[in-house]
């Protein structure tokens, strides 16, 4: 591993990887330093399946 990582940055991204099931991480690096670790997380929701009615609209070819 690279000398300039710092064990608890390192720490902090292998920690924050586990949790996150939908999101994203952005590390943000300077002078090969880790500075700052931005963590977005999404929650998903799986749609309920429920039955509904379709209308339809009245056929033109019925019109006269």
């Amino acid at each position: 591993m690279c000398k300039h990582l710092n064990d608890r940055g390192v720490e902090f991204i292998m920690q924050a990887l586990e949790e996150i099931q939908f999101g994203s991480l952005l590390i943000t690096i300077h002078d090969s330093k880790i500075t700052q670790v931005d963590k977005t997380v999404k929650s998903r929701f799986p749609l309920e399946s429920r039955t509904t009615s379709v209308k339809t609209a009245p056929s033109l070819s019925n019109k006269k």
